[in-house]
Order: C-alpha cells, then structure tokens, then sequence
C-alpha cells in the first residue's frame, strides 16, 4: 500500500490511466519531447535525436511519401511504448526511493516521490536544443561533403561573368598565339565535373580543340580529353527537356560540340552531360573503370550497369553514389566514341523522369 500510495504521489492526478492505458495519445503526437517532459530523460534525448536525424539525412533522399510513412511509424511505435516503459520507470523509481528511505511512508519520502516525479517543461527544452543542434551538425557535414559535388553547378552560374570581367579566369584560359605548339583558336578547360567527386588522384578533365591525334585507350594516362571538334549534331540527335532550358543553367562548351545542362528543381540537383571522348574508345573507357586497366582512374563503390539498346544505339556502363547517383553510358558512333553522363537524387536512376526523357530522346542522325 505504501509503494501504491507513493507511485500516486510520483506520476500525479494521471495514474490511473498510466496504469491500465497501453497507447498515449501525447507520445504519437510530441514522440520524444513528451518522454522528456515525463523526466526519462535518456529516452526522450535517443527518440528525438534519432526522428531529427532521420529528417535531416533522408529528407531530400527519399519519396517526401516514404519519408511521412516512415515518420508516421516511427511516431505510431513510441506511442504504443510509452506507456509501458513510464510504469517501469515509476516503479523503478519508487522501489528506489523506498529501499533508501528507514522510516517508511514519511513526508520526506513523499516529498523525494513529487520532485523526482511529474513533469519537467525545462527537460523539453533541454531536448530541443540538442535536436537543433544534431541537425545543424549533420547538415554542416552534408554540406562540406556535397560542396565539392555542386561545384559546377556554382561555376556554371558564374562563368559567363568571370570570363567577360577578366580575360586570365581559373577556368577559361587562352593559349599564348606565339606558341608554336599550337594555335588561337586553341583552350584549355580546367574544370571541375562530376567524376571528380570520386577519383582518387588530381586527374583534370580536359577539353581540347587541337587536331593533333594520339593512340586510343592510352593505360597510362592521367587526364580525360573531350574532342571538341566533333558536332555530336552531324552524329546524334537529342531532345532536351524543356525545364533544363528555361530553369536550369549550361556549361560554358554547350553548344554543338557538348551538352551540358544542371538543373536545381524544388531543392533537388540534376545535370546530364553528352560529350565525344578523345583517345577512347567505348570499350577503352569503360574498361579503365570496370577493370581498372588503369591505376590512375578509380571509382569506389562502382555498379556495373547490364549492357542497353536504345534506339539502335548500344549503351555499356557504370554508376556510383555520392549524395545522389551518377551514372556514365558509352558507346560508339560511326568510330567515334559518346558518353552520356547523368546525375539525380533519386534512389534509382529509372525512376528520374528526366534521365527517361534524355536518353530515349537520343536516335542516330540520318545521314
């Protein structure tokens, strides 16, 4: 009777219900914050910091559907927990303070039972802040690794500006016309794409207009060159979708030589690229990474992807995740040699309805 009477004084007017209730109505709607203000603490502090993390981390990862099922669930289950873990708590407690106590049901007794017991609004608080700060964490890591992903799309943006205010940019330098190794219509383009997020070593993608020509396929080399005086028009055709015209933003190339499109679309990235690689073949390019045939160029985490054909053309490829899914297509056009890269959010690179467009848009030019 006294540890009755004890455990009343402990949780407050709502005994009763704690008693025989097994769903809380305050836990599906408040999840952890409502197991903070119930003094268990710990659980509050693990509920909420792990419904923030998800939040944080797959909020723009997933179907936003998957994402208000899962959180439902999450809040369904502490619900049906509540209950039973605040009788355990309660009772833990009181076998405590009772086990301490030499005198019996005294008003110290009492007295220990009310502050250990009720509520705390400061522990909500408490948790909130931790919460906030969990999120500002995991977004500040999320940021620094991802930094290096958007990097064209914010050279994209500037580009056109930079070249126009200063002749020397980082990005776009012309060749000296004296020279004589080449000519004025010759550029260099240091830039950074989005194969550069996963290759080990400080391998620059070069675009290239001189006609001077090398072995394909080159096991030792440490650079990737576009061959910019091939028109992929007089090759392939390709219908781009309209949304990465008037929202998205282009390369400083794109043109006739190369495609290149990114688009930021209610907070999620997606860019697609179609170039003419120089001194590949398709086979060459895609063995370099399948079968590391060379140790300058790696991919971790790479997935082979099953061999395609659409619209006649014959479609071989890999793909590899980094805050999105990237994935490389090549193939080979009347002995020239196109990749088709494409980067989504998405969880699979099917479900992109962009990437569907694209590449089943893209037919051989009739000669």
């Amino acid at each position: 009777m006294e540890k009755e009477e004890l455990k009343r004084k402990f949780v407050g007017s709502k005994y009763d219900k704690f008693e025989k209730a097994n769903f809380s109505l305050p836990a599906l709607l408040f999840g952890g914050l409502y197991f903070a203000y119930r003094k268990m603490l710990l659980a509050g502090i693990i509920f909420y910091l792990f419904t923030t993390a998800i939040m944080t981390i797959f909020s723009t990862r997933i179907n936003i559907i998957l994402l208000v099922i899962s959180y439902l669930l999450l809040y369904v289950s502490m619900s049906l927990l509540f209950n039973s873990m605040y009788r355990t708590f309660y009772n833990k407690k009181v076998d405590k303070i009772l086990s301490s106590s030499e005198n019996g049901l005294d008003k110290a007794v009492v007295d220990k039972c009310k502050k250990q017991g009720g509520t705390s609004i400061p522990y909500i608080f408490l948790v909130i802040a931790l919460g906030i700060c969990l999120s500002l964490t995991v977004n500040f890591i999320l940021s620094n690794k991802n930094k290096e992903k958007n990097v064209s799309d914010n050279i994209s943006n500037s580009e056109n500006e930079s070249i126009s205010d200063n002749s020397n940019t980082t990005y776009y330098e012309y060749v000296d016309d004296n020279d004589e190794n080449t000519n004025s219509n010759e550029a260099v383009v240091d830039s950074s794409n989005n194969i550069d997020n996963t290759l080990e070593n400080s391998n620059t993608i070069v675009e290239d207009n001189s006609a001077e020509d090398t072995d394909k396929d080159d096991d030792t080399t440490n650079s990737i060159m576009y061959d910019t005086n091939i028109e992929i028009n007089n090759f392939l055709d390709i219908k781009i979708p309209n949304i990465f015209i008037e929202k998205g933003t282009t390369g400083i190339f794109n043109g006739k030589s190369n495609y290149d499109y990114s688009l930021n679309n209610d907070g999620k990235s997606y860019s697609f690229k179609l170039q003419a690689l120089k001194n590949f073949t398709a086979d060459g390019y895609y063995n370099m990474f399948v079968n590391k045939t060379n140790p300058n160029f790696k991919i971790d985490n790479l997935i082979i992807i099953e061999p395609i054909n659409i619209n006649n053309i014959n479609w071989k490829g890999f793909e590899s995740e980094f805050f999105g899914i990237e994935r490389q297509l090549v193939t080979e056009i009347n002995g020239k040699t196109f990749l088709f890269t494409y980067t989504t959010p998405e969880e699979k690179v099917e479900d992109d309805i962009y990437y569907n467009q694209i590449i089943n848009s893209i037919k051989i030019k009739e000669q």
